[in-house]
């Protein structure tokens, strides 16, 4: 549009850059801020297939809308674009049930349907965004889809994700703003006297020498782009430094409101989670399987903070094999005064797995429940997600000094495949102790002093026994090896022991009714000593070891692009460092030509302007848009200064508005006869005691 070239004036073949079209860059911009949404939204709802399910669409709907304004930019077709985007919002709002039918998964709740929406509406208008109009309204529905992710709180990165889009969407701004300064000046003739008199404005070329002299001109401030971006850039670093005060105060005014997520199966990796297996092996190296997805939510009265899956008896010399049936004996009968919990379980994972408090006595709905060795509980129904039942714990004043002498615990006694060395270390750790319980405190503080837990520590060695390489060279591990340890260690010294899996809810997930919500991270290990009078009582060997950073418990190590360390946000924080740099260097570049000796014409039209001022000044009267200079003097100037402000303005006006650079003589002249006037206008106000009208 505008970009016909003047009648009669020949084009050479190279043709000028046009600025009022679009160019590839605004496309690629709106795509990259709407994929950043989108794939937010999915994470927020721990549904990273959905999100790269939405930016693989966003894309190819950049591409399609890339497309059509390259096949019919010049037709009256591309102007329906904001119809089309309306009705495809419109039928995204009534049909957002039948659109998620197309997501791997189900993964919006009936309570996230607005994050579902919007996904469906960015994602829609992006194959019809052909305008300007259009590409900068992506931003509406971009910018309240990053508030829900906000509000949810489950996505750690948004805060990068939602840095990014902003860059994007100022840069885009401020070229579309370019572009819309473009048309204003040809609409306002200034193009016109600039180029031709007397010219068509629509035969205009919008090409780099008119950018160029729009932004030399009276409307610099306003057509360019720079001062925009570097807006822009301000508010995203204001926006970077609020959100978290923002964030708190939302969660503060939303803190009872749950928002229940339905997670995809749980990712395995090397001992990552409780997996029902014969063989559980320890000391495989970094864990790379622990992610912040929710699975369960959990409550217990009174609450109890160790929640078991399965146990295990034998040692393999690099594992644990699963206890059976035979093999388990209840401990609950060797509970004095026991205190009876009352526990629920809602799964928000696709696990049967059921991890409960304590001893378990009995379950509310047994029809739906399924014991299998190693003493996991399990559903044997899909569609049942909410469980309940009650469990017998210890008492904390029951005083324990001996362990059970039992022989029925003979497994739990075995001291066969445990290393010489690891058995030595237990004496010595033991050595001393008056009782029982002593002597599990003192091998349980003796590991914790010794070794350091890291969920990052390298695997044991082909052939070597995980537990000896732990506990003597690497003296690094996680909650697997530290468990196992505790276990042999107990076992040297005489105390039937067993290795447990479960979970360790990380308090600050428990809410004010007790409910913990379990996610995969929470996952734990630890060891159990049989106590007369207490039963089964936990021995974590991982409280008071110090932890290595980067590798401490609860850390979201997760096999995701997203995970701290991972590609993808390497290269997202190296681009964000380089747009800030980019954007810093811009502004000191441009302040540093602005420093540059200017041209006669800018020279001229910085005076112009401080004349208009003057003459503000002095009658106190703003000229009108449509009058000319001539105009606003005869409207305001007294009649002592009046002949010789009309003087200097018909000056102005020869030189402002004629081709190519004003003489030198010209622009000395002017620079003179300004000189005087403001001699003059000084002397008037002293002599006559002028005082400003208001107009």
């Amino acid at each position: 549009m505008l970009n016909r070239p003047s009648k009669g004036v020949s084009t050479s073949r190279t043709e000028p850059k046009d600025h009022s079209r679009i160019s590839t860059l605004d496309f690629l911009l709106m795509m990259f801020g709407s994929m950043l949404a989108v794939y937010s939204a999915g994470e927020s709802v721990a549904q990273p297939q959905v999100g790269w399910f939405f930016v693989r669409l966003v894309c190819f709907g950049c591409v399609v809308s890339y497309l059509v304004r390259q096949l019919a930019g010049k037709s009256k077709f591309i102007r329906i674009d904001g119809v089309l985007y309306a009705l495809l919002a419109i039928y995204a709002t009534f049909n957002v049930g039948g659109l998620n039918t197309l997501l791997p998964g189900e993964p919006f709740p009936r309570e996230l349907q607005a994050a579902a929406y919007l996904s469906w509406m960015l994602t829609l208008g992006s194959f019809v965004a052909w305008r300007d109009g259009t590409l900068l309204f992506q931003a509406v529905p971009a910018m309240a889809l990053f508030g829900l992710v906000g509000c949810y709180d489950t996505f750690r990165d948004v805060t990068f994700a939602f840095f990014g889009f902003l860059l994007c969407l100022a840069t885009l701004f401020s070229r579309a703003n370019g572009r819309d300064m473009l048309k204003l000046v040809i609409d306002s003739g200034y193009a016109g006297r600039a180029d031709a008199l007397n010219a068509d404005r629509e035969t205009i070329r919008q090409d780099q020498a008119l950018y160029e002299r729009v932004r030399q001109g009276p409307w610099r401030w306003i057509a360019g782009p720079e001062w925009a971006l570097l807006t822009a850039f301000i508010v995203v670093l204001l926006s970077l430094l609020g959100a978290p005060v923002v964030q708190s105060t939302v969660q503060a005014a939303t803190g009872g409101v749950k928002i229940n997520l339905s997670p995809p199966p749980i990712r395995r990796a090397a001992a990552a989670a409780p997996v029902d297996q014969d063989l559980q092996l320890v000391g495989r190296g970094p864990n790379t399987g622990l992610t912040a997805r929710p699975l369960y939510e959990v409550i217990s009265k009174p609450h109890v903070d160790y929640l078991r899956i399965q146990i295990f008896a034998g040692w393999s010399g690099q594992g644990w094999r699963r206890a059976t049936t035979s093999t388990l004996l209840d401990g609950a009968k060797y509970i004095r005064n026991p205190r009876r919990v009352q526990f629920g379980i809602r799964r928000v994972a696709d696990t049967n797995n059921l991890p409960v408090p304590g001893e378990v006595q009995g379950w509310n709905d047994p029809s739906v429940i399924d014991q299998s060795r190693a003493g996991m509980f399990r559903s044997n129904a899909a569609s049942i997600t909410q469980f309940a039942g009650t469990s017998l714990i210890g008492r904390d004043s029951t005083v324990a000094t001996n362990a059970v002498n039992d022989v029925n615990f003979g497994w739990a006694k075995d001291v066969s495949s445990i290393s010489n060395d690891v058995a030595q270390l237990a004496q010595e750790a033991a050595a001393g102790a008056s009782t029982d319980l002593d002597k599990a405190e003192r091998i349980r503080d003796a590991i914790a002093a010794r070794c350091r837990y890291n969920l990052k520590a390298a695997a044991t060695p082909s052939g070597d026994d995980p537990v000896r390489y732990f506990l003597m060279d690497s003296k690094e591990g996680y909650c697997d090896v530290f468990a196992s340890s505790m276990v042999q260690m107990a076992r040297a010294v005489g105390l039937p022991a067993r290795y447990v899996q479960g979970y360790l809810p990380d308090p600050v997930n428990t809410d004010a009714t007790g409910t913990s919500v379990i996610l995969e991270r929470d996952y734990h290990a630890w060891a159990e000593i049989l106590l007369d009078g207490k039963g089964w009582t936990v021995y974590d060997a991982t409280i008071g070891a110090t932890e290595v950073k980067g590798g401490e418990r609860g850390s979201d190590t997760g096999d995701n692009i997203w995970a701290a360390g991972g590609i993808l946000r390497r290269l997202i924080d190296a681009a964000i460092v380089a747009i800030a740099t980019f954007v810093i260097g811009a502004f000191v570049y441009l302040q540093w030509q602005g420093r540059k000796p200017r041209s006669r014409r800018s020279e001229i039209d910085r005076a112009y302007a401080d004349f208009q001022k003057s003459i503000t000044k002095l009658s106190g009267r703003r000229r009108r848009p449509a009058a000319t200079i001539s105009e606003y003097i005869h409207e305001t100037v007294p009649e002592p200064l009046w002949e010789e402000a009309l003087k200097i303005g018909r000056q102005f006006e020869a030189a402002l508005y004629r081709d190519g650079e004003p003489e030198l003589a010209l622009v000395t002249n002017l620079k003179a006869d300004f000189s005087r006037w403001s001699s003059s206008v000084r002397e008037f106000r002293r002599q006559s005691g002028w005082s400003r009208r208001v107009g």
